[in-house]
């Protein structure tokens, strides 16, 4: 009985092993496929890539090859454009603003005094560097150089032989803040400083220019003795409505002035 017990298990594992072998074959089989399945999907998927990157995109702009072995984005032509040519080198719109620059002047104790040309909201230590910066001599204590500047404005470096001679000689220059207020990098007259200058002749020595009631700005004005950021608005509101100062003794009619502070300031200002 026992000896029969075993043949009948000894069949049963026998034919089980070799269900088990034909199984674990199968598997194997399998696997084989799906590696090569998942090795051509990915081949596929590679070669698709490197179509696209070396001959076209999904946008409107085409890929180029270069001799170096890499690829660089051609411009995009549109519409008619691309039959004519008329589409080329055009600008950005924006363009104007980008390449939009100042015109500045710097004159006096600077490597090369002239015009230039400075991108806008500059500041005044930019268009020193610009004349290839100051002279040994110059003297420029009194220049804020990190105001800003603005178009077409001037500024003077004096010499310290001038500045020597009075105080700010030569300067006809001050700056504070950014443009678009009223106290800026501002020239306080050109036409003033030359009579200043015809005037100093033979002397040895450089005027500064007087500060014109007329035109002068809030910094301007705020730079002459006992004038402060108040009184200066008052002067520039009294020009507005009474539509200038004929005298200078008119500033006396301006609020807050008296003849002792007039008498303070008279030779520093003019009326033209």
């Amino acid at each position: 009985m026992l000896q029969r017990i075993k043949r009948e298990v000894k069949g049963v594992w026998k034919k089980t092993k070799e269900k088990l072998r034909k199984q674990i074959r199968l598997l194997q089989t399998d696997r084989k496929r799906l590696v090569k399945l998942i090795c051509g999907i990915l081949l596929c998927a590679a070669t698709v890539t490197i179509y696209f990157v070396r001959y076209e995109t999904a946008g409107d702009g085409y890929w180029v090859e270069r001799t170096e072995g890499t690829f660089l984005l051609a411009d995009t032509v549109h519409g008619s454009d691309a039959a004519d040519g008329s589409g080329a080198g055009e600008e950005p719109e924006n363009g104007s603003e980008n390449e939009k620059r100042w015109i500045l002047h710097i004159d006096g104790a600077v490597q090369s005094p002239g015009i230039y040309e400075l991108p806008p909201e500059s500041r005044v230590y930019q268009l020193i560097d610009a004349a290839g910066g100051l002279l040994e001599h110059a003297d420029a204590r009194d220049l804020n150089q990190a105001a800003f500047l603005e178009d077409g404005l001037k500024i003077y470096i004096p010499t310290k032989q001038e500045t020597s001679a009075g105080t700010k000689a030569g300067v006809i220059f001050s700056g504070v803040t950014k443009p678009g207020s009223s106290s800026v990098v501002t020239e306080q007259g050109t036409e003033t400083e030359s009579k200043n200058q015809q005037g100093a002749e033979g002397t040895g020595e450089i005027q500064t220019a007087k500060v014109n009631l007329n035109t002068a700005t809030s910094a301007q004005l705020e730079s002459l003795p006992g004038i402060g950021p108040s009184t200066a608005a008052k002067i520039i509101d009294y020009r507005r409505k009474a539509g200038g100062f004929k005298t200078i003794e008119s500033l006396m009619n301006v609020s807050g002035i008296g003849e002792k502070t007039f008498a303070k300031l008279k030779d520093s200002i003019t009326v033209e």
